[in-house]
Protein backbone atom coordinates (compact mmCIF):
# COMPACT_ATOMS: atom_id res chain seq x y z
CA UNK A 1 0.00 0.00 0.00
CA UNK A 2 2.86 2.37 0.74
CA UNK A 3 4.56 1.78 -2.59
CA UNK A 4 3.67 4.00 -5.48
CA UNK A 5 1.49 2.67 -8.27
CA UNK A 6 1.89 5.71 -10.52
CA UNK A 7 2.62 5.36 -14.20
CA UNK A 8 5.94 6.73 -15.40
CA UNK A 9 5.76 10.45 -16.03
CA UNK A 10 2.75 11.05 -13.78
CA UNK A 11 3.07 12.07 -10.13
CA UNK A 12 -0.27 11.67 -8.32
CA UNK A 13 1.00 13.23 -5.08
CA UNK A 14 1.57 16.51 -6.90
CA UNK A 15 -2.18 16.77 -7.52
CA UNK A 16 -2.67 16.75 -3.76
CA UNK A 17 0.01 19.39 -3.32
CA UNK A 18 -1.75 21.56 -5.90
CA UNK A 19 -4.99 21.28 -3.93
CA UNK A 20 -3.32 22.31 -0.67
CA UNK A 21 -1.65 25.31 -2.33
CA UNK A 22 -4.75 26.44 -4.20
CA UNK A 23 -7.13 26.09 -1.24
CA UNK A 24 -4.69 27.95 1.00
CA UNK A 25 -4.53 30.90 -1.38
CA UNK A 26 -8.33 31.02 -1.78
CA UNK A 27 -8.78 31.00 2.01
CA UNK A 28 -6.11 33.69 2.32
CA UNK A 29 -8.06 35.96 -0.04
CA UNK A 30 -11.34 35.23 1.75
CA UNK A 31 -9.82 36.26 5.09
CA UNK A 32 -8.25 39.33 3.46
CA UNK A 33 -11.71 40.62 2.47
CA UNK A 34 -13.17 39.98 5.92
CA UNK A 35 -14.17 36.34 5.82
CA UNK A 36 -14.38 34.00 8.84
CA UNK A 37 -15.06 36.92 11.21
CA UNK A 38 -17.25 34.70 13.39
CA UNK A 39 -14.14 32.79 14.45
CA UNK A 40 -12.58 35.95 15.97
CA UNK A 41 -9.10 34.99 14.76
CA UNK A 42 -9.06 31.82 16.88
CA UNK A 43 -7.42 29.40 17.03
CA UNK A 44 -4.35 31.54 16.49
CA UNK A 45 -2.28 28.85 14.77
CA UNK A 46 -5.01 28.34 12.18
CA UNK A 47 -5.21 32.02 11.24
CA UNK A 48 -1.42 32.32 11.27
CA UNK A 49 -1.38 29.58 8.63
CA UNK A 50 -4.19 31.10 6.55
CA UNK A 51 -2.68 34.58 6.63
CA UNK A 52 0.70 33.18 5.54
CA UNK A 53 -0.26 31.30 3.50
CA UNK A 54 2.20 28.41 3.90
CA UNK A 55 1.84 27.29 0.27
CA UNK A 56 1.66 30.24 -2.06
CA UNK A 57 2.23 31.12 -5.73
CA UNK A 58 5.92 30.20 -5.71
CA UNK A 59 4.94 26.57 -5.24
CA UNK A 60 2.74 26.68 -8.36
CA UNK A 61 5.68 27.86 -10.46
CA UNK A 62 8.03 25.23 -9.05
CA UNK A 63 5.40 22.53 -9.66
CA UNK A 64 4.86 23.77 -13.22
CA UNK A 65 8.57 23.69 -13.95
CA UNK A 66 8.85 20.19 -12.50
CA UNK A 67 5.94 18.77 -14.50
CA UNK A 68 7.05 20.16 -17.84
CA UNK A 69 10.73 19.61 -17.11
CA UNK A 70 10.06 15.93 -16.51
CA UNK A 71 7.59 15.57 -19.37
CA UNK A 72 9.77 17.21 -22.03
CA UNK A 73 13.21 16.62 -20.54
CA UNK A 74 14.13 13.96 -23.11
CA UNK A 75 12.72 15.90 -26.05
CA UNK A 76 14.78 19.09 -25.73
CA UNK A 77 16.25 18.69 -29.25
CA UNK A 78 12.87 18.35 -30.98
CA UNK A 79 10.71 20.36 -28.60
CA UNK A 80 8.54 22.90 -30.43
CA UNK A 81 8.23 25.82 -28.06
CA UNK A 82 5.80 27.76 -30.24
CA UNK A 83 3.34 24.87 -30.49
CA UNK A 84 3.55 24.33 -26.75
CA UNK A 85 2.93 28.02 -26.06
CA UNK A 86 -0.12 28.07 -28.35
CA UNK A 87 -1.58 24.98 -26.63
CA UNK A 88 -1.22 26.56 -23.21
CA UNK A 89 -2.66 29.83 -24.50
CA UNK A 90 -5.72 28.05 -25.91
CA UNK A 91 -6.18 26.12 -22.68
CA UNK A 92 -5.92 29.04 -20.26
CA UNK A 93 -6.54 32.36 -21.97
CA UNK A 94 -10.32 32.09 -22.63
CA UNK A 95 -11.07 31.61 -18.92
CA UNK A 96 -8.65 34.38 -18.00
CA UNK A 97 -10.28 36.78 -20.47
CA UNK A 98 -13.78 35.88 -19.27
CA UNK A 99 -12.86 36.50 -15.61
CA UNK A 100 -11.27 39.85 -16.52
CA UNK A 101 -14.37 40.99 -18.42
CA UNK A 102 -16.65 39.89 -15.56
CA UNK A 103 -14.62 41.94 -13.09
CA UNK A 104 -14.88 45.20 -15.09
CA UNK A 105 -18.54 46.01 -14.18
CA UNK A 106 -17.95 44.73 -10.63
CA UNK A 107 -15.06 47.17 -10.17
CA UNK A 108 -17.07 49.99 -11.75
CA UNK A 109 -19.85 49.27 -9.25
CA UNK A 110 -17.86 48.73 -6.07
CA UNK A 111 -14.56 50.60 -6.29
CA UNK A 112 -14.55 54.30 -5.48
CA UNK A 113 -11.92 56.98 -6.01
CA UNK A 114 -10.63 55.62 -9.31
CA UNK A 115 -9.48 57.80 -12.17
CA UNK A 116 -11.34 57.80 -15.48
CA UNK A 117 -8.70 55.66 -17.22
CA UNK A 118 -7.85 53.31 -14.32
CA UNK A 119 -10.23 50.48 -15.19
CA UNK A 120 -9.77 50.63 -19.00
CA UNK A 121 -5.99 50.66 -18.53
CA UNK A 122 -6.17 47.74 -16.10
CA UNK A 123 -8.41 45.81 -18.51
CA UNK A 124 -5.96 46.30 -21.40
CA UNK A 125 -3.00 45.21 -19.29
CA UNK A 126 -4.84 42.12 -18.02
CA UNK A 127 -6.18 41.08 -21.40
CA UNK A 128 -2.73 41.42 -22.97
CA UNK A 129 -1.31 39.16 -20.28
CA UNK A 130 1.02 41.85 -18.97
CA UNK A 131 -0.23 42.26 -15.40
CA UNK A 132 2.90 40.66 -13.92
CA UNK A 133 5.07 43.20 -15.73
CA UNK A 134 2.97 46.32 -15.09
CA UNK A 135 0.97 45.76 -11.89
CA UNK A 136 -1.98 48.11 -11.60
CA UNK A 137 -2.38 48.64 -7.89
CA UNK A 138 -5.40 50.93 -8.06
CA UNK A 139 -7.53 48.47 -9.97
CA UNK A 140 -6.12 44.97 -10.24
CA UNK A 141 -9.36 43.44 -11.57
CA UNK A 142 -8.87 39.65 -11.17
CA UNK A 143 -5.85 39.73 -8.84
CA UNK A 144 -4.72 36.08 -9.18
CA UNK A 145 -4.43 36.45 -12.96
CA UNK A 146 -0.94 37.93 -12.52
CA UNK A 147 0.23 34.34 -12.04
CA UNK A 148 -1.12 33.40 -15.45
CA UNK A 149 0.71 36.35 -16.95
CA UNK A 150 3.97 35.14 -15.41
CA UNK A 151 3.29 31.56 -16.53
CA UNK A 152 3.02 32.74 -20.13
CA UNK A 153 6.58 34.06 -19.87
CA UNK A 154 7.70 30.68 -18.45
CA UNK A 155 5.98 28.88 -21.33
CA UNK A 156 7.69 31.17 -23.84
CA UNK A 157 11.12 30.39 -22.36
CA UNK A 158 10.70 26.68 -21.70
CA UNK A 159 12.43 25.62 -24.95
CA UNK A 160 15.79 27.29 -24.18
CA UNK A 161 15.47 26.25 -20.53
CA UNK A 162 15.08 22.59 -21.55
CA UNK A 163 18.33 22.78 -23.52
CA UNK A 164 20.18 24.20 -20.51
CA UNK A 165 18.81 21.57 -18.14
CA UNK A 166 19.60 18.72 -20.57
CA UNK A 167 23.30 19.59 -20.41
CA UNK A 168 23.42 18.79 -16.70
CA UNK A 169 24.63 15.21 -16.44
CA UNK A 170 25.25 14.84 -12.70
CA UNK A 171 23.27 15.57 -9.58
CA UNK A 172 26.07 17.82 -8.34
CA UNK A 173 25.79 20.00 -11.45
CA UNK A 174 22.03 20.22 -10.93
CA UNK A 175 22.54 21.38 -7.34
CA UNK A 176 25.07 23.98 -8.48
CA UNK A 177 22.64 25.19 -11.15
CA UNK A 178 19.90 25.40 -8.53
CA UNK A 179 22.11 27.58 -6.36
CA UNK A 180 22.83 29.84 -9.33
CA UNK A 181 19.09 30.05 -10.12
CA UNK A 182 18.51 31.24 -6.55
CA UNK A 183 20.85 34.21 -7.01
CA UNK A 184 18.41 36.36 -9.05
CA UNK A 185 15.70 35.70 -6.44
CA UNK A 186 18.11 36.71 -3.69
CA UNK A 187 19.27 39.81 -5.59
CA UNK A 188 15.67 40.83 -6.30
CA UNK A 189 14.83 40.56 -2.60
CA UNK A 190 17.86 42.64 -1.59
CA UNK A 191 16.87 45.26 -4.17
CA UNK A 192 13.39 45.54 -2.67
CA UNK A 193 14.82 45.90 0.82
CA UNK A 194 17.33 48.50 -0.40
CA UNK A 195 14.55 50.58 -1.98
CA UNK A 196 12.76 50.27 1.36
CA UNK A 197 9.35 51.30 0.03
CA UNK A 198 6.39 49.02 0.63
CA UNK A 199 4.45 50.80 -2.11
CA UNK A 200 6.46 48.75 -4.61
CA UNK A 201 5.57 45.43 -3.01
CA UNK A 202 3.19 44.32 -5.78
CA UNK A 203 5.78 44.96 -8.47
CA UNK A 204 8.52 43.03 -6.67
CA UNK A 205 6.17 40.24 -5.59
CA UNK A 206 4.66 39.36 -8.97
CA UNK A 207 7.39 40.36 -11.43
CA UNK A 208 7.34 37.68 -14.15
CA UNK A 209 11.14 37.27 -14.66
CA UNK A 210 11.48 36.54 -10.94
CA UNK A 211 8.82 33.85 -11.23
CA UNK A 212 10.59 32.31 -14.21
CA UNK A 213 13.54 31.42 -12.00
CA UNK A 214 11.17 29.59 -9.65
CA UNK A 215 9.80 27.74 -12.67
CA UNK A 216 13.37 26.93 -13.75
CA UNK A 217 14.17 25.59 -10.29
CA UNK A 218 11.21 23.23 -10.69
CA UNK A 219 12.75 22.02 -13.95
CA UNK A 220 16.01 21.40 -12.11
CA UNK A 221 14.17 19.37 -9.46
CA UNK A 222 12.79 17.21 -12.28
CA UNK A 223 16.31 16.73 -13.66
CA UNK A 224 17.59 15.79 -10.21
CA UNK A 225 14.75 13.27 -9.91
CA UNK A 226 15.63 11.68 -13.26
CA UNK A 227 19.31 11.41 -12.34
CA UNK A 228 18.46 10.00 -8.90
CA UNK A 229 16.02 7.42 -10.25
CA UNK A 230 17.27 6.42 -13.71
CA UNK A 231 14.94 3.42 -13.73
CA UNK A 232 11.94 5.51 -12.77
CA UNK A 233 9.77 4.77 -9.77
CA UNK A 234 11.03 1.19 -9.61
CA UNK A 235 14.42 2.47 -8.45
CA UNK A 236 12.94 3.70 -5.17
CA UNK A 237 13.98 1.40 -2.33
CA UNK A 238 11.44 -0.87 -0.72
CA UNK A 239 11.76 0.61 2.77
CA UNK A 240 12.51 4.19 1.77
CA UNK A 241 8.97 5.19 2.71
CA UNK A 242 10.00 5.63 6.37
CA UNK A 243 12.76 8.13 5.56
CA UNK A 244 10.54 9.81 2.99
CA UNK A 245 7.78 10.31 5.57
CA UNK A 246 10.29 11.81 8.00
CA UNK A 247 11.64 14.15 5.32
CA UNK A 248 8.16 15.33 4.28
CA UNK A 249 7.12 15.88 7.91
CA UNK A 250 10.26 17.88 8.70
CA UNK A 251 9.82 20.06 5.61
CA UNK A 252 6.15 20.76 6.41
CA UNK A 253 7.11 21.71 9.98
CA UNK A 254 9.83 24.05 8.68
CA UNK A 255 7.34 25.67 6.30
CA UNK A 256 4.83 26.10 9.12
CA UNK A 257 7.30 27.75 11.49
CA UNK A 258 8.55 30.00 8.73
CA UNK A 259 4.97 31.17 8.14
CA UNK A 260 4.27 31.47 11.86
CA UNK A 261 6.99 34.12 12.12
CA UNK A 262 5.32 36.31 9.48
CA UNK A 263 3.15 38.08 12.06
CA UNK A 264 6.08 39.18 14.24
CA UNK A 265 8.83 39.92 11.72
CA UNK A 266 9.40 43.24 9.96
CA UNK A 267 8.23 43.56 6.35
CA UNK A 268 11.75 43.28 4.92
CA UNK A 269 12.33 39.97 6.68
CA UNK A 270 8.89 38.75 5.66
CA UNK A 271 9.73 39.29 1.99
CA UNK A 272 12.86 37.16 2.41
CA UNK A 273 10.97 34.46 4.27
CA UNK A 274 8.26 34.48 1.62
CA UNK A 275 10.45 34.33 -1.49
CA UNK A 276 13.94 33.21 -0.50
CA UNK A 277 13.46 30.80 2.40
CA UNK A 278 10.38 29.09 0.99
CA UNK A 279 11.79 28.30 -2.45
CA UNK A 280 14.29 25.57 -1.44
CA UNK A 281 11.79 24.17 1.08
CA UNK A 282 9.18 23.86 -1.67
CA UNK A 283 11.72 22.29 -4.03
CA UNK A 284 12.69 19.63 -1.49
CA UNK A 285 9.06 18.95 -0.53
CA UNK A 286 8.14 18.54 -4.20
CA UNK A 287 10.98 16.07 -4.73
CA UNK A 288 10.01 14.03 -1.65
CA UNK A 289 6.35 13.88 -2.68
CA UNK A 290 7.23 13.06 -6.29
CA UNK A 291 8.89 9.90 -5.02
CA UNK A 292 5.36 8.84 -4.10
CA UNK A 293 6.26 6.57 -1.21
CA UNK A 294 5.15 6.77 2.42
CA UNK A 295 2.00 7.37 4.42
CA UNK A 296 1.97 11.14 3.91
CA UNK A 297 2.45 10.72 0.17
CA UNK A 298 -0.44 8.25 0.18
CA UNK A 299 -2.70 10.93 1.70
CA UNK A 300 -1.66 13.42 -0.99
CA UNK A 301 -2.52 10.96 -3.76
CA UNK A 302 -5.83 9.79 -2.27
CA UNK A 303 -8.30 9.60 -5.20
CA UNK A 304 -10.63 12.35 -3.94
CA UNK A 305 -7.70 14.65 -3.18
CA UNK A 306 -6.28 14.04 -6.64
CA UNK A 307 -9.63 14.65 -8.32
CA UNK A 308 -9.94 18.05 -6.65
CA UNK A 309 -6.27 18.91 -7.02
CA UNK A 310 -5.83 18.23 -10.71
CA UNK A 311 -8.14 21.13 -11.59
CA UNK A 312 -7.06 23.42 -8.74
CA UNK A 313 -5.81 26.18 -11.04
CA UNK A 314 -9.42 26.82 -12.08
CA UNK A 315 -10.63 27.73 -8.55
CA UNK A 316 -7.46 29.80 -8.15
CA UNK A 317 -8.32 31.81 -11.27
CA UNK A 318 -12.09 32.19 -10.80
CA UNK A 319 -12.58 32.58 -7.05
CA UNK A 320 -12.24 36.38 -6.90
CA UNK A 321 -14.86 37.07 -9.63
CA UNK A 322 -17.16 34.34 -8.27
CA UNK A 323 -17.01 35.55 -4.67
CA UNK A 324 -17.36 39.16 -5.83
CA UNK A 325 -20.53 38.34 -7.78
CA UNK A 326 -22.06 36.38 -4.91
CA UNK A 327 -21.27 39.05 -2.32
CA UNK A 328 -22.48 41.83 -4.63
CA UNK A 329 -25.82 40.05 -5.00
CA UNK A 330 -26.26 39.30 -1.28
CA UNK A 331 -25.25 42.80 -0.22
CA UNK A 332 -26.98 44.91 -2.87
CA UNK A 333 -30.10 42.78 -3.46
CA UNK A 334 -30.61 40.87 -0.21
CA UNK A 335 -28.96 43.52 2.03
CA UNK A 336 -27.04 40.78 3.79
CA UNK A 337 -23.42 41.62 4.56
CA UNK A 338 -22.21 38.62 6.54
CA UNK A 339 -22.13 35.86 3.94
CA UNK A 340 -18.46 35.02 4.43
CA UNK A 341 -18.40 35.52 8.20
CA UNK A 342 -19.48 31.99 9.10
CA UNK A 343 -16.96 29.12 8.80
CA UNK A 344 -19.83 26.84 7.75
CA UNK A 345 -20.77 29.08 4.82
CA UNK A 346 -17.13 29.46 3.81
CA UNK A 347 -16.76 25.67 3.91
CA UNK A 348 -19.83 25.23 1.70
CA UNK A 349 -18.44 27.83 -0.70
CA UNK A 350 -15.03 26.12 -0.85
CA UNK A 351 -16.53 22.65 -1.40
CA UNK A 352 -18.84 23.96 -4.11
CA UNK A 353 -15.99 25.80 -5.81
CA UNK A 354 -13.67 22.80 -5.96
CA UNK A 355 -16.23 20.08 -6.64
CA UNK A 356 -17.80 22.22 -9.37
CA UNK A 357 -14.38 22.84 -10.93
CA UNK A 358 -13.62 19.12 -10.83
CA UNK A 359 -16.88 18.28 -12.61
CA UNK A 360 -16.27 20.90 -15.29
CA UNK A 361 -12.69 19.66 -15.67
CA UNK A 362 -13.87 16.08 -16.25
CA UNK A 363 -16.46 17.22 -18.80
CA UNK A 364 -13.98 19.39 -20.70
CA UNK A 365 -11.28 16.73 -20.69
CA UNK A 366 -13.72 14.02 -21.64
Amino acid sequence: MLKTTAKPGYFPCIDGLRLVASAGIVLFHIVQIGGLNDMHATPGWFFAVIKGPPFHASLFFIIGGFIYGYKFGKTDKVFNGWDFFKRRLRALYPLHAAMTIIMIPICLTTMQGLGFFDIPLAAIIHLLGLSSFFPVTLCSLNTPSWALSAFFLCYALIGPALKVVARLKTRRSVLVASGIAMLPILAWSFTYVYISNQNYYSFFHIFAPLRFFEFFIGMLVARFFVLSHPKGFASIGRYDWILNDIAIAVLIICIYYNVKEFEVCVWQERFFRYHVFMTPLYAMLLYALARGTGIIAWVFKFPLVRALGICSFYPFLIHIPLISLICLFTERVLHYHMLLHSPLRVTILMVSLYVGSALVWRKVRG
